[in-house]
């Protein structure tokens, strides 16, 4: 099953949106709106709903939660989404608009990065990975990757910038806006944050 999180920020889900046969739908506070407006059905509902009245929300399930709380509406959705029998996580409308909730949805990947969650929109494409991964471009341009942790070892082979054995610290750069060129291989010891962008 794909859970499909849709969160209520600048909206891209619209025009990314494809029905799978086993998807799971929540919606998130405003997303709710997004998702009634598109006809979609939402199987559970999430959040305090200041920016949308739950009232005006057609879902099979509610989790009203209050305004003041120690989790962000969409980390709550992640909390739920994780109890279900899952094979990929993917939110949507989660990377626009206020940079602190796009922050907090980052916080999110990275906390929760043992698990197959994919923060997408119309541009980028964003995950955590560990280990050794072959990567194809899938229609992006560009590819940067990010260390979590300091001291994170990461080689690049078939990129326009190959590396070998590089230290990537947490706050290194130097893997912005790479390339994809051939049978890209990217093997870490420690996870790291992928982006892909068009």
């Amino acid at each position: 099953m794909i859970v499909k999180i849709v969160a209520g920020s600048n909206d891209s889900f619209s025009e990314l949106y494809e029905k799978d046969q086993n998807e799971y739908i929540i919606g998130v506070d405003y997303g709710c709106k997004i998702l009634n407006d598109l006809d979609i059905n939402i199987d559970l509902a999430i959040g305090d709903f200041d920016s949308f009245p739950v009232s005006e929300v057609t879902a099979n399930l509610y989790h009203l939660h209050p305004f003041i709380k120690d989790y962000g509406d969409l980390e709550i959705a992640i909390i739920e989404a994780l109890k279900l029998d899952f094979k990929k996580i993917v939110i949507y409308n989660a990377t626009g608009g206020r940079i602190d909730h796009f922050i907090a949805a980052l916080n999110i990947l990275k906390k929760y990065h043992h698990k197959n969650i994919v923060l997408i929109d119309d541009i980028n494409r964003i995950y955590v990975m560990n280990g050794i991964k072959q990567l194809n471009k899938d229609g992006y341009k560009y590819i940067s990757f990010f260390a979590i942790e300091d001291k994170t070892t990461i080689s690049l082979k078939g990129f326009k910038f190959d590396l070998n054995n590089y230290i990537l610290n947490v706050n290194d750069n130097l893997c912005l806006s790479n390339k994809i060129i051939c049978d890209a291989t990217v093997s870490t010891n420690k996870p790291v944050l992928v982006i892909f962008s068009k």
